[in-house]
């Protein structure tokens, strides 16, 4: 199952995984000031921990020949052997030259194409958690082109009205052709109805859960919380979203305010979710600040501060607020930072919040 996704797109196209990943509960990191595949490979050298990095078509940049890009991919591929890459082309078909040369290459795990628009959603939802073996090829069944999904139970086919066919033997019989097709049809219609989603399940639950009631804690005045990193790219961003989020759901009043020079606001805005008001935006119910703007403190009861990298904000802003929050890790290239906390004291200073890393190594560290 993902749990850490990267997508790599131009503002366009900032949201169309947004929405996805937030309800399913991935951290999902977008960014959209990259030119093209090659600045991917730069950034994305040695990170292993990222699931899987999505990359929207416009990263293809200006590359024109198929080789300069399957090219850029086997590099990427080679730096992050433990990473997924899925490709999303939804303005290329399956036939289109870039994307079959993609596909023989085998260097993307999953491609979406044009002919999969409809079924956008419930596809990436099975992707991320694990239902597909990401498997795409073209093949031609009685004269009809399909895209092809292996599934885990066995090779499906999914078209644009979300028929399934399957990939069939040269020797096989018409009549074996057709029972192999009919069983897949099946296969692939059950794998995309919502009763067989998992999330779908979990939302049922949810729906006769008891609705937890809000504490009836009213602070005098706002409480600021700081949230930063201890180096760029640690998911400071991510945290304080997700805290903001659940706090709200406990308190009233609560808001988050970007304190730092990355415009994720902005980001934020081309959500399909977001709902403008006078001076910030709404998410889910969440009220979002930009940097520019100032905070009612009557309003607000605690309000999530992102004050993104620890050495480009303004230390003594950070430590001033009432619950300072430092984001660390102690992954291969996060772990002297955390130890470099940890000796000047820095860490004695604030709350710690250790990201997600593998089971196996959490013996390790401690």
């Amino acid at each position: 199952m993902i749990q850490i996704l990267h997508y790599y797109c131009k503002p366009r196209r900032a949201d169309i995984l947004n929405n996805i990943t937030y309800n399913c509960g991935i951290s999902c990191q977008i960014q959209t000031d990259y030119l093209d595949i090659a600045d991917i490979v730069k950034e994305l050298n040695n990170k292993n921990h990222i699931d899987c990095i999505a990359i929207d078509e416009d990263m293809f940049g200006i590359m024109t020949e198929a080789e300069d890009i399957v090219s850029k991919l086997e590099v990427l591929k080679f730096v992050c052997e433990d990473t997924q890459i899925l490709i999303i082309a939804l303005d290329r078909f399956s036939d289109d030259e870039i994307i079959t040369a993609i596909r023989q290459s085998e260097m993307a795990d999953c491609i979406i194409t044009k002919e999969m628009t409809e079924q956008f959603d419930s596809i990436v939802k099975q992707y991320f958690d694990g239902k597909l073996n990401q498997n795409y090829q073209e093949t031609d069944v009685d004269g009809i082109s399909n895209v092809a999904v292996s599934a885990n139970i066995q090779d499906t086919f999914l078209h644009d009205d979300g028929i399934g066919t399957a990939e069939l033997n040269e020797n096989s019989t018409d009549e074996a052709k057709s029972e192999e097709a009919d069983i897949v049809q099946k296969n692939i219609t059950a794998a995309l109805t919502p009763e067989n989603d998992e999330q779908t399940k979990a939302d049922d639950i949810n729906k006769i859960k008891p609705k937890q009631e809000t504490d009836s804690f009213i602070p005098d005045r706002m409480i600021t919380v700081g949230i930063c990193g201890l180096q760029p790219h640690i998911g400071v961003t991510h945290h304080a979203l997700a805290m903001t989020k659940a706090l709200s759901q406990r308190y009233k009043h609560v808001c988050y305010k970007e304190h730092n020079e990355h415009d994720a606001y902005h980001i934020l805005q081309t959500s399909s979710l977001a709902r403008e008001k006078q001076g910030y935006i709404n998410i889910m119910g969440v009220d979002i600040f930009d940097k520019k703007e100032t905070v009612d403190t009557n309003k607000y009861n605690v309000c999530i501060m992102d004050f993104g990298y620890i050495y480009e904000c303004r230390e003594d802003d950070f430590f001033n607020t009432d619950i300072p929050v430092i984001i660390a890790g102690a992954k291969d290239w996060e772990i002297q930072n955390f130890i470099g906390a940890y000796q000047s004291g820095t860490l004695d200073k604030a709350n710690i919040i250790i990201n997600f890393f593998p089971q196996k190594e959490q013996s390790d560290f401690k």
